[in-house]
């Protein structure tokens, strides 16, 4: 999961709809409708029953400043609410508020109970309507009734790396200070608080601090956790809530996200260099031949994995690769369908729709392979790559993925919810 490094965009000075395009990260929701998160702004696909396939857009200076240089994160409610943050509230489209929901895409509202706070992470229950917790610096923050009115959780010693909703409502939440800390209980009662040695920074940059890969979907008190710096991370897993951890394997980049996939394989993202998958959730070895992956979430459709890219550098922005690594791509550049239709003086109209000729600019670089064959992964025009090897199984991170190791490291750190 990402902490708040997400903040440095590849081109930080043409705004997010000019940006190079990325994928960040995947919400498929139970009904049908999947948010995907780009540096360039929102998409959403299945809202349209007329077309459940198109891709429409939303811009994230909807929510931000038109020259904000953070990436703002996204998840959807049960109800179909579309929760954001912005974790820097300087950069935010009404100064000093940090979250903001909406019901369609059009417009968007700031999240009256959480005025003047600092939020830089929040998750949503999957499960249960109105339940959502924000992190700031050193608070955790509840709703159960959509954001009207917020208690505080917990205000432990630490600074605040990340937040999750789990398995019947269980919240966790990381941090970081003289030690790692995570916090874990019922959001209806009061958490436990763990502490844990750092490991060593040695070879990585800045600060160690604690992030959470991924929860497990059947057990409460299991998850996966990242602690490090910006490279060489360590993985640990905890069968009982944080109470305990044991340390998996360490990386030589940075661990950005994770998922379970529906066979109960467990898959991490290293930061565009590897794609890890794991059957027992201890040992994970790496996938061959997949592309330049950011981040990862369950497919709903199959016992695979669904992983967002960098078009830049692999032609596309969203694969969907099978328990035996093969891939086919689910989303190119030219696929995006356009703006999302609204009506006049909607938010999306005023300040959106405007934009969408510097995505189309972007768009306009890459053109669909021209090999024949229904699934090469390689770059489009102007991407600076041949097209990978191979329907489907070629073209790994290989040198590309070591050269971004640095950048996108810093870039895509992240936080995902699960």
């Amino acid at each position: 999961m990402l902490p708040l490094l997400l903040a440095l965009l590849p081109s930080p000075a043409r705004g997010h709809a000019g940006a190079s395009l990325a994928g960040v990260d995947l919400h498929a929701g139970a009904d049908g409708i999947t948010l995907f998160e780009g540096n360039f702004g929102l998409l959403l696909q299945g809202h349209d029953p007329a077309d459940p396939t198109r891709w429409d857009w939303i811009c994230h200076e909807a929510i931000t400043t038109a020259d904000a240089r953070i990436t703002p994160r996204y998840d959807r409610d049960p109800d179909g609410v579309i929760w954001a943050v912005v974790p820097d509230p300087d950069q935010a489209g009404l100064v000093g508020r940090s979250v903001y929901t909406s019901v369609d895409g059009c417009d968007w509202q700031p999240v009256e109970g959480l005025a003047e706070q600092a939020v830089v992470a929040l998750a949503v229950d999957p499960a249960r309507s109105g339940h959502v917790v924000a992190i700031t610096a050193d608070r955790v923050l509840r709703t159960t009734d959509g954001g009207a009115t917020w208690s505080e959780w917990a205000s432990p010693d630490a600074t605040l790396d990340d937040v999750a909703i789990g398995l019947g409502g269980v919240v966790w939440v990381t941090g970081h200070g003289d030690d790692l800390v995570v916090l874990h209980g019922p959001g209806d009662g009061s958490p436990t608080e763990s502490h844990h040695p750092a490991p060593d920074a040695e070879g990585g940059a800045g600060e160690v601090t604690l992030t959470i890969a991924t929860l497990s979907p059947d057990d409460a008190a299991v998850a996966w956790l990242v602690a490090g710096p910006t490279t060489g991370d360590h993985l640990w897993r905890t069968d009982d809530g944080g109470a305990s951890v044991a340390e998996l394997m360490q990386v030589t980049n940075d661990i950005v996200d994770g998922a379970v996939s529906h066979d109960g394989a467990v898959w991490l993202v290293e930061g565009s260099r590897a794609l890890w998958r794991s059957t027992d959730g201890r040992a994970f070895t790496p996938v061959s031949g997949v592309p330049l992956g950011i981040g990862v979430d369950a497919d709903p459709a199959g016992n695979g994995v669904r992983l967002t890219s960098f078009a830049e550098y692999t032609g596309i922005l969203l694969a969907d690769v099978d328990p035996g690594g093969a891939w086919t791509p689910a989303l190119r550049p030219p696929d995006l369908t356009g703006p999302l239709a609204c009506r006049d003086g909607s938010t999306q109209r005023e300040r959106c729709v405007p934009l969408w000729a510097d995505v189309q600019a972007s768009i306009d670089l890459y053109q669909p392979a021209d090999s024949g064959d229904s699934g090469a992964g390689g770059g489009g025009a102007g991407s600076g790559h041949e097209e990978e090897e191979g329907c489907c199984g070629g073209g790994g991170a290989g040198a590309a993925g070591l050269w971004l190791a640095g950048p996108l490291g810093l870039w895509i750190r992240r936080r995902k919810a699960r």
